[in-house]
């Protein structure tokens, strides 16, 4: 078992050995302290010098415009076409495509019907010159049988009926000269051979009468059924063909009127539509080709702030200069025309904050300390009134700028609106063009198909008379039944075309109940 060893005491001598040591230390660190303040200091003082001084602003990269007149206001606008509207022409094409070709440049005089821009047709053209084909084929056809006979195939049914005459006059004489010998001595010839000369008379006799119907025929020509079912026939590939040439003539897009082309929206290579072009910055729909009428003035319209509405001179007395954003060399004089109002309603909130606020509060009422004795202790009775007013005079600048956000937000609200609506009414006109048109090309297809069945009925009945071949019959077989498959596409586009109406309107309006009157059917 080891016993505890005392602790040595510590010495006098060291203890004052240390306190020397530790006292260095703690020196050394304020003065690193005061060193590092003085030079903070130093450089607070030399910072706030250098940004004290008043530095030379730079010049502007451009003169910006400057106000030519003693007073004046600063309104922004548009470039548009002078007319009594205001608008100019926006052009939309009527077929969808790419386009393949830009003919004009902005800025451009053109006349009525000059081309524009043109939109790829590499199907619609073979589709129209192979209906132009079958158009002239179908003609050449009508015109073979309008100028039957042919004096050539009138000839050899001519001789065909000589050659007959001639073997009906060879067998008589033969029968006669037998019938002779039998008659002077019936051993000379038998009766089976005076039968078989009879039988030659008769077969001659018979193809005599086939060669002289058959002469008739020829010359009679062509039977007047085939006529008019062919010619019905080149009346429909007609109508296909106009029909199908029109559709290619709206793939180039031509100036409606004289006049001038302000903006050109769209280049060749990009995809548009019936809708117009696709802009990436405004991500809407546009006109490809915006136009206006010849003229040797254009119209701005400016727009007003409400507010600056009371400075305006009297109209003898207004003028004006346009400049360009961005250019102060070109300065343009302008001559006042009219004001045209642009009425809106008022932004009420955000002007209402621009004004100081008056309001006058009051209160009456009855206190007491009982359950019961409110309405008969006179003395518990209270009231209070009193004005309050509050004025923006530290918020003037924020809410006179909520005022303006306010305005631009409602501007904004106003155009998504009326685009909305405009393109609305764009898809139900479409919607209803497409229909007219749906309309014609069914009517079309119903004579088609009216005249395929006619002509199949005719080439029947030639087959049943031994007229015909049954080729013949196949072949206006096969026709009709094109025909009937276009008549159902046609249809089928039609109701196609119905359903986008019905999307384009919103649907949903035969759902409504309406009141019925007295007497109205059911």
């Amino acid at each position: 078992m080891n016993a505890a060893q005392p602790k040595p005491e510590p010495n006098a001598a060291e203890t004052k050995r240390d306190a020397k040591a530790a006292r260095p230390k703690h020196d050394l660190r304020n003065k690193t302290i005061f060193t590092l303040s003085i030079t903070g200091l130093l450089a607070a003082l030399v910072g706030a010098c250098l940004f004290a001084r008043e530095r030379k602003a730079q010049p502007p990269v451009f003169k910006p415009v400057t106000n030519p007149y003693g007073s004046a206001i600063y309104a922004n606008g548009i470039i548009e076409s002078d007319q009594s509207s205001g608008e100019n022409i926006n052009i939309y094409p009527e077929v969808s495509g790419p386009i393949t070709k830009v003919l004009v440049r902005e800025g451009q005089q053109v006349s009525a019907g000059t081309p524009l821009f043109t939109i790829d047709d590499s199907v619609q053209r073979p589709t129209t010159e192979q209906l132009r084909s079958q158009s002239e084929a179908s003609l050449a056809l009508l015109e073979e049988l309008k100028a039957q006979p042919r004096k050539e195939t009138l000839a050899i049914a001519l001789a065909q009926v000589g050659l007959a005459e001639a073997n009906l006059k060879a067998a008589r004489d033969q029968y006669d000269k037998d019938r002779a010998s039998y008659d002077f001595d019936p051993k000379s010839i038998s009766k089976n051979a005076l039968d078989t000369a009879q039988d030659a008379v008769s077969q001659a006799a018979a193809a005599l009468d086939v060669a002289q119907k058959q002469y008739e025929l020829t010359k009679a020509g062509a039977w007047s059924y085939d006529i008019d079912n062919q010619e019905r026939q080149y009346q429909a590939l007609k109508q296909a063909y106009q029909a199908a040439n029109a559709l290619l003539v709206k793939y180039s897009v031509k100036a409606p009127v004289d006049g001038i082309v302000l903006a050109v929206n769209a280049a060749a290579g990009s995809y548009v539509s019936s809708q117009g072009a696709y802009d990436p910055y405004t991500e809407l729909l546009g006109p490809l080709v915006i136009m206006g009428p010849r003229q040797d003035y254009l119209a701005v319209r400016c727009y007003v702030d409400e507010i600056l509405v009371s400075r305006l001179p009297s109209p003898p007395h207004i003028r004006a200069q346009m400049s360009i954003r961005g250019s102060y060399t070109n300065q343009v004089p302008l001559e006042f025309v009219r004001v045209q109002p642009y009425v809106s309603p008022k932004i009420g909130v955000a002007t209402a904050n621009l004004f100081p606020s008056f309001s006058l509060n009051g209160a009456y009422g009855a206190a007491s300390m009982g359950s019961f004795s409110v309405l008969s202790a006179a003395s518990g009775r209270f009231w209070s009134l009193g004005p309050s007013a509050s004025i923006p005079v530290f918020q003037g600048t924020t809410f006179w700028y909520g005022r303006r956000a306010a305005i631009d937000a409602y501007q904004q609200s106003q155009a998504v609106y009326r685009q909305t609506v405009l393109g609305a009414f764009e898809q139900v006109a479409d919607a209803l063009k497409a229909l007219e048109h749906d309309a014609e090309a069914l009517q079309a297809q119903v004579e088609a198909r009216r005249a395929a069945r006619e002509a199949l009925d005719l080439v029947q009945v030639n087959y049943r008379a031994g007229l015909a071949a049954y080729l013949d019959v196949l072949t206006a077989d096969v026709q009709f039944h094109q025909a009937t498959i276009a008549y159902l596409q046609a249809v089928a586009q039609r109701h196609q075309d119905t359903v986008a109406l019905f999307v384009a309107l919103g649907g949903g309006w035969w759902n409504e109940q309406h009141p019925r009157g007295k007497g109205e059917a059911p």
